[in-house]
């Protein structure tokens, strides 16, 4: 439970060649402002937790294994002290594999890339609705809650849109009129 909660991660050039912080557009903080307490943070709720998601390029021969040090911000509830902590986030190799982070992460990550397909960006290119569906029944079955499951189902019905979509669109470039 905390308040006025900020996060800044400042990545080693060294080890990364480039990121892409994914959402929290609205919710940046100028580097200049991070440790100015005038300026708001977000709120993080009894059994809440805040992920991040950013996408990293490597270095192609890093350095070191730090890739970033993570620096987080908060008061407690009833307090207007701030406290401080930063940590260093390593690269590891056992944990570059889907599979082999928690379930959680695996659903944010996947819903980020059903945002990006919904939006129809060029960060969604390389997914396809398939192999969308199956990640996130792969999820829903290691993480069975109600959030898992309605990500499943709205990707479904994205899909079933998308495909209708196609279809239709297909059959306009045809030159087939039709009458409304």
């Amino acid at each position: 439970l905390a308040r006025d909660v900020k996060i800044q991660v400042a990545f080693d050039p060294a080890s990364v060649a480039s990121y892409r912080l994914i959402g929290y557009e609205n919710r940046a903080v100028a580097d200049n402002k991070f440790r100015d307490n005038k300026t708001d943070g977000g709120e993080v709720g009894a059994g809440h937790e805040v992920t991040a998601l950013y996408e990293v390029q490597l270095a192609r021969r890093p350095r070191n294994s730090q890739l970033a040090s993570v620096t987080v911000r908060w008061k407690e509830p009833n307090q207007r002290t701030v406290n401080e902590i930063t940590e260093s986030a390593k690269f590891d190799s056992r944990a570059a594999r889907f599979e082999s982070v928690r379930p959680e992460l695996q659903l944010a990550v996947v819903a980020s890339r059903f945002g990006e397909m919904v939006k129809g960006t060029s960060y969604a290119e390389e997914t396809s609705w398939d192999e969308l569906q199956s990640l996130a029944s792969r999820v829903a079955r290691s993480l069975p809650n109600e959030e898992s499951r309605e990500l499943v189902d709205l990707i479904s019905r994205a899909r079933n849109l998308s495909e209708g979509y196609e279809y239709w669109h297909a059959s306009e470039d045809d030159g087939d009129d039709y009458n409304y």
